[in-house]
């Protein structure tokens, strides 16, 4: 998850020194506009509470088990983050040299977030008056020329 790296502009270069020429990088991930709602349990209504624009100090919040099981015992009583906004994530990686191929925006998201309702796909959506209206999932192909240098 980008959001717990400080730092795209160093990850872009770490992402792109991996590529090799004629390779690419792909990406899926939240998309940032998801992320700037409150994701509280019990919040159903979208509620904005965090930024979308990178700030200089991290977002920090009680930890509530892991990402892949909220109920998980976790010894840290907190977990920090960071808002990164597309354009930020795309220039990070057209910076350190690597080409966008394309950027596809989705309305749901892989997985459950407490404002989003369960889709009969397996997705999870806004609820239906919003369904369809905001991105909540991208997915990005980054690739390095053939000519470049390793």
């Amino acid at each position: 998850m980008l959001g717990w790296l400080p730092d795209l502009d160093k990850w872009g270069k770490v992402a792109a020194h991996f590529v090799k020429p004629g390779g690419f990088l792909y990406i899926t991930e939240i998309h940032p506009v998801a992320q700037v709602f409150d994701d509280d349990e019990g919040v159903r209504e979208l509620r904005l509470r965090y930024p979308y624009f990178t700030q200089p100090e991290p977002i920090s919040t009680p930890t509530k088990g892991s990402y892949a099981d909220r109920s998980a015992r976790v010894a840290q009583e907190v977990e920090y983050g960071w808002s990164h906004g597309l354009g930020e994530i795309v220039t990070a990686l057209t910076t350190a040299g690597l080409r966008i191929d394309f950027l596809h925006e989705f309305p749901f998201a892989e997985w459950p977030i407490s404002f989003l309702q369960p889709a009969a796909d397996g997705t999870h959506r806004l609820p239906s008056e919003h369904d369809g209206k905001l991105p909540l999932f991208f997915s990005l192909k980054a690739s390095k020329p053939a000519s470049a240098g390793a």
